[in-house]
């Protein structure tokens, strides 16, 4: 936070428990809508929620009002020593703080005070109240703590954590611009971080039954250290519980939201759809409509425009139906990040390779393009070189060649010819061989969990669902329906699809994994 700016954490239309839609349209993007305050709100909320804070501390200084913006060495409560405004919008300011009573024990005193204007107050100091309230329910190192909340001077404001860095709305303002687009495009390792730790932080959130309710670049903090914090629970929900401060932000919200049901940790992944979309394209999900909109207009997102192993990800994330959303924000990572590479033995023989040969696999091997971004170039060119010895024992031994395929699909999951020509063999292999029927599902289990975005093998797991629920068991002994039916039917649902159908002929035939 180094500059000026509108205010980061405001939702752009908010209500106070009514259905339907806002009071008032907003005035941009970037704008706040309130409605009128519901009658003594600052009661209603506190005694809503098990979880609120006390009653906000108060002292009987007459002195009038200060200026939100000329607050630099003043001391509220006695006790914090204002610094420099670090931020600024519609609610007040956000400064740079001294806790002197943090420094008088010996701790860290540096924080943050989002403050507020007596003259602003209303709805929002109900959203103060309960993004403290929210936070202290929801502690977790990706998602800013919060305090405490005061009133004093005629200001209401709550004491947080002091972040360095940015928002992820300033960020995209930045290079690197794409200079095909002229847009600004994040680099793919860039936003895996951010992806990895969003989706953590919104998977304690909901384990906790509470909904974010307001995922969107500027609730996004990028720390100067590398860490993402998730901002701004002021109007955060409990699943299943409408509260009395409800709010979206209508570019990154579901159609659920819009139409006023009851909060879902799905419309938290909805939002993270919308802005990892953002990042990763510089385009709008819905090209500027709302998501009702574009639900109504029919409208279907490009995922084509994102890197390969986002498609799948953001296309399920991005389902306007919530029953037809992935299932969850750590399922949304676990489907963009390939599982951990492992180094086999088979993979150890690489370390004897000369530095030249080295040098040389990397210059030839080396693929570029956002997939490949996130591979270094060690991994690249040991991949390659597992590429060739599969390809090399294909004729004569294609089990040799599927383990040195299957190697360098973990080392590189973007490695489409491996992928591809693990396909081939696989199904040009003899499935009366039950010994080596089994090891191909074998093989295949650890390729898809390496590359669970990998087209060919995508392909190949659709072909084969197709196949095995196409045929007929009954009347076949039991050994032959263990040996044809077990291994791809315990392999094929990590693929996702048509997985229920598959679990349904596994418990019909008590076929166990």
């Amino acid at each position: 936070m180094t500059r000026d700016r509108p205010d980061p954490n405001a939702p752009t239309e908010m209500s106070n428990g009514h259905d339907g839609n806002p009071t008032d349209p907003p005035l941009s993007e970037a704008d706040t809508v309130f409605p009128d305050p519901p009658v003594d709100s600052q009661r209603n909320i506190a005694t809503q929620y098990s979880d609120a804070p006390a009653a906000p501390e108060t002292t009987t200084d007459q002195s009038p009002p200060l200026a939100t913006d000329h607050l630099t060495g003043q001391r509220l409560l006695d006790r914090y020593v204002m610094g420099v405004k670090i931020g600024s919008g519609g609610f007040g300011a956000v400064y740079r703080a001294t806790d002197d009573l943090k420094r008088s024990s010996g701790e860290d005193s540096d924080i943050a005070i989002k403050i507020m204007d007596a003259k602003k107050l209303g709805d929002r100091l109900d959203v103060l109240i309960q993004e403290v309230s929210r936070s202290h329910r929801v502690t977790h190192p990706n998602i800013l703590r919060v305090y405490d909340i005061h009133v004093d001077q005629g200001f209401a404001f709550i004491t947080m954590e002091l972040l360095e860095g940015k928002v992820l709305a300033d960020r995209l303002t930045e290079e690197p611009i794409d200079g095909q687009t002229n847009k600004t495009l994040l680099p793919i390792d860039e936003v895996d971080r951010i992806t990895s730790q969003v989706c953590a932080a919104l998977d304690h959130c909901h384990e906790h039954r509470l909904v974010h309710a307001d995922i969107k670049p500027d609730n996004i903090f990028l720390c100067s250290d590398g860490k993402v914090k998730v901002l701004d629970l002021g109007i955060a929900q409990i699943v299943g519980v409408r509260g009395s401060i409800a709010g979206y932000t209508r570019l990154y919200a579901s159609p659920q939201q819009m139409s006023g049901e009851l909060a879902d940790p799905k419309d938290d992944i909805f939002s993270v759809g919308c802005m990892l979309y953002l990042c990763l394209t510089g385009e709008l999900a819905f090209a500027g409509k709302s998501s009702q909109e574009a639900l109504d207009d029919d409208f279907t997102i490009d995922i084509a425009k994102l890197p390969r192993r986002y498609r799948r990800a953001l296309s399920s994330a991005l389902e306007y139906s919530r029953e037809s959303r992935i299932e969850s924000a750590g399922a949304l990572w676990k489907r963009v990040n390939p599982a951990i590479r492992r180094r086999n033995a088979v993979v150890a023989g690489l370390a004897v390779m000369s530095i030249a040969g080295f040098i040389a696999a990397n210059l030839i091997g080396q693929s570029v393009g956002l997939d490949a971004i996130a591979v270094s170039p060690a991994d690249r060119a040991a991949a390659d070189s597992l590429y060739q010895q599969g390809m090399n024992a294909k004729a004569s031994d294609a089990s040799t060649a599927r383990a040195a395929l299957v190697a360098a699909i973990k080392m590189n999951p973007y490695h489409d010819d491996a992928a591809e020509a693990f396909v081939k063999i696989a199904a040009a292999a003899d499935y009366r061989d039950a010994v080596a029927f089994s090891q191909i599902w074998e093989d295949f289990a650890i390729a898809i969990e390496a590359a669970p975005t990998s087209e060919s093998l995508l392909e190949l797991a659709r072909s084969e669902t197709d196949r095995v629920l196409s045929r007929d068991p009954s009347g076949l002994p039991r050994s032959r329906v263990l040996s044809e039916f077990r291994a791809p039917l315990c392999v094929l649902p990590k693929a996702g699809y048509r997985g229920e159908e598959l679990d349904t002929m596994r418990a019909n035939l008590s076929i166990r994994c």
